[in-house]
């Protein structure tokens, strides 16, 4: 696995990995966002929050990153909770410890 970090994408070498946004088979990429862009996508529906952070394909970035830019000046504005600011937070935390530890063992 091939790592980049702060805007890059991280690299998924595994083929057979599942989307967890839309449930394809597929070679799925880890992307960043901002918190707020995170908040911005879980309240609206278009990523659940148990999936902030994960690895996703090239048509569902496509969409999130669409969507964003569709409502920048939502996004921009959009006032985040402490409560789904510390649940993103946690989430993604989680999620960059396991990309760490797989490109660790070389997964």
């Amino acid at each position: 696995m091939t790592m980049k970090r702060q805007g890059a994408t991280a690299y998924n070498s595994n083929l057979g990995a599942v989307c967890p946004c839309c449930g394809q088979r597929v070679k799925v990429r880890h992307r960043e966002f901002s918190l707020k862009a995170w908040a911005y996508l879980v309240a609206n529906n278009e990523i659940a929050l148990a999936h902030v952070g994960e690895a996703t394909c090239d048509a569902c970035y496509t969409d999130m990153r669409e969507f964003l830019m569709d409502s920048i000046t939502a996004v921009e504005s959009f006032p985040v909770s402490e409560d789904l600011q510390r649940k993103l937070s946690v989430g993604l935390r989680a999620t960059t410890k396991l990309t760490g530890l797989n490109a660790a063992v070389g997964q």
